[in-house]
């Protein structure tokens, strides 16, 4: 026979997962919420996206660092929604260097 004891430890134990579980889903969405939040800002900053190049990911061996690199990677240069500032900088970039040659 089951006693009371045992029956509220099982649903607290229960609770205690499932309050656990919805967190884990909660940052994984801030995780890509903030992935989004970097790539707009390195964007409007015209900053290089070379920093996320999958050779260097491929290097460093961090599992995590490569997944949020690639989402990076995904977000500056997507082919559905290209990158306006990061096509007119790279245009400029390439003219400066013609220039310096």
């Amino acid at each position: 026979m089951v006693s009371y004891t045992q029956v509220v430890h099982c649903i607290s134990c229960q609770l205690i997962t499932s309050i656990g579980a919805e967190a884990l889903e909660r940052a994984g969405i801030i995780a890509r919420q903030a992935d989004v939040v970097a790539a707009l800002t390195l964007e409007v900053l015209k900053g290089s996206s070379r920093a996320f190049d999958s050779e260097v990911h491929k290097i460093r061996n961090h599992k995590g660092q490569g997944v949020v690199a690639r989402r990076l990677r995904s977000l500056l240069h997507s082919e559905t929604y290209p990158s306006e500032i990061a096509r007119k900088y790279f245009k400029y970039t390439a003219i400066v260097r013609q220039a310096l040659n």
